[in-house]
């Protein structure tokens, strides 16, 4: 009966001292799907969203206009990385685009497109959403909920032969 008393205890001291890199695990692999989502919204983007303004020289720009008729990179960014995330596309706002989560597993997500207009080849996305604890241990140790998970990116317009 005492070994079995020493086997709970040694259990319930393990659980507790093993919660938080449970939660760090967690922390990591929502980490690389968001950079997997980013990455392939990046991708969808830089293929279908160039503007080729120069046919003989080939000079690649992205196209930010977001009013224009043909496809453009913020747009079929946000299309894929909604869809790989499985996120509710709301809108865009001076650069930034809102998404809301469908699911428990994310907060909201903004997204941020810095490009100058002297520049059109190149591109930085940041993304950013307050990490949703798992567990309240680590929940309790962080204090408020303000753990961000901000992954960036730079892009630039390049197409390989």
């Amino acid at each position: 009966m005492k070994n079995l008393a020493i086997m709970i205890l040694v259990i319930v001291f393990a659980s507790i001292l093993f919660q938080p890199f449970f939660e760090m695990v967690e922390i990591f692999s929502e980490k690389a799907q968001i950079d997997s989502a980013v990455e392939s919204a990046a991708k969808s983007a830089r293929l279908t969203g160039f503007k080729l303004t120069d046919i003989r020289d080939l000079e690649k720009k992205f196209n930010f206009d977001m009013y224009s008729e043909d496809e453009n990179f913020i747009s079929v960014f946000c299309e894929v990385f909604s869809a790989t995330l499985k996120l509710d596309y709301l809108y865009v706002s001076d650069n930034k685009a809102y998404f809301r989560s469908n699911n428990v597993r994310y907060n909201d997500f903004v997204v941020e497109f810095q490009y100058d207009a002297d520049y059109p080849d190149e591109c930085h996305i940041i993304v950013t959403t307050e990490y949703k604890f798992k567990r309240n241990y680590l929940k309790e140790f962080v204090g408020d909920n303000s753990f961000e998970l901000v992954r960036e990116r730079t892009l630039f317009a390049r197409m390989e032969n």
